[in-house]
């Protein structure tokens, strides 16, 4: 029978097991049981703490690791006007797509995807990280969004959330973005958090998205 990955030994160990046991007096059993419970219960231990059920299991992530994303995370009480609901792709750090529309999340500008900031002296693709950073946030959860207006690309803008963490603000707090004063100044707030905090783009030096778009380059 094979039980959990254990193996019925074969008749030559059973064997040989048999010869020891008789060979033992009852003070070495006892002794070697006194050392063997704990490590018994050591794995028991072990294998409960990194328990998943099988719920948490198929979504990717446990609670614990839900609420350990080395993130500042924006949780609202959700949005009652969701006009777009869905899987999302990640476009870029402040675009996203549903069941193929273009949606641009509202008051945010994050680096482009071609974009290069500085750490020390060290160049990244801080636009490449942005789009990760977001990609990791909605990635297994349900999008809601609630439009806002249309930009001139034909694009949808808006207020968009993830089981309730609101995008826009997560990736403003954790410095992947920028706020959009012009479109949404009560946004700076969060801004500011996350450039006294040095998050993301704050840790090093950066040229604004605008300005990059514009051709400044380092």
């Amino acid at each position: 029978m094979d039980y959990l990955g254990w193996r019925k030994p074969s008749k030559r160990v059973r064997v040989v097991l048999t010869l020891i046991g008789n060979e033992m007096d009852s003070s070495t059993k006892i002794g070697l049981f006194a050392l063997a419970v704990p490590g018994f219960v050591a794995l028991v231990l072990l294998g409960y703490q990194n328990y998943r059920t099988p719920e948490a299991f198929a979504r990717g992530l446990s609670q614990r690791d839900k609420t350990s994303l080395n993130a500042e995370v924006y949780e609202t009480s959700g949005q009652a006007d969701a006009d777009i609901t869905g899987r999302a792709s990640i476009i870029d750090g402040d675009t996203i797509e549903i069941q193929g529309q273009r949606i641009r999340l509202h008051g945010i500008d994050a680096p482009e995807t071609s974009q290069f900031c500085k750490n020390s002296t060290v160049r990244y693709s801080c636009g490449r990280d942005a789009t990760n950073f977001l990609s990791s946030i909605v990635i297994g959860r349900i999008v809601a969004c609630s439009s806002k207006d249309t930009d001139r690309y034909g694009r949808t803008v808006a207020v968009c959330q993830a089981d309730n963490i609101d995008l826009g603000i997560t990736m403003i707090l954790n410095g992947w973005a920028l706020a959009y004063r012009k479109y949404e100044p009560s946004y700076i707030l969060f801004e500011d958090e996350a450039r006294r905090a040095r998050r993301g783009i704050w840790a090093g030096e950066f040229i604004n998205p605008k300005r990059w778009r514009a051709g400044e380059k380092f």
